[in-house]
């Protein structure tokens, strides 16, 4: 899945809207295919790096917060971030995947763990301006 767009479009819920959104993406593929299409070139090179994500600062008191909360997917962490706490080890990061495959000189894959949203995909572009460069998401992992 690339980082096309957020991913809770908005107005959603409808079959309506699965289908306008289906056929304005139908509509961009047939844009696509139909202009020329370059060729992409050997070599691939790849590269990987997993670098440690740091969480941002947390209590043990604002998990026994949150485990009162009504939402239960907010109920479920917040035990396991206190059974972590229990044990000695409270989570302070995970594990980041970063990949990159280089076709040639023609394009470039960044491969990015997690659900990763289009200003992540904007900034990366912005960064490395005038590379062809696609950013996916949800490659390797995804946390939570």
């Amino acid at each position: 899945m690339l980082c096309g767009a957020d991913q809770n479009p908005n107005p959603r819920g409808t079959l309506e809207h699965a289908r306008r959104y289906g056929q304005a993406l139908a509509a961009e593929v047939g844009r696509v295919l139909g202009t020329a299409l370059l060729p992409v070139r050997p070599p691939i090179r790849t590269a990987l790096e997993v670098v440690p994500l740091d969480f941002a600062p947390h209590t043990r008191a604002a998990f026994e917060q949150e485990a009162t909360s009504p939402d239960k997917y907010r109920q479920r962490r917040a035990r396991l971030m206190l059974a972590a706490y229990d044990g000695g080890q409270p989570v302070r990061q995970t594990p980041y995947p970063v990949q990159a495959v280089r076709l040639g000189a023609d394009l470039t894959l960044l491969a990015l763990a997690g659900e990763v949203v289009v200003d992540y995909a904007l900034r990366v572009k912005r960064e490395l301006a005038g590379e062809n460069l696609i950013v996916a998401g949800y490659c390797h992992d995804v946390m939570g």
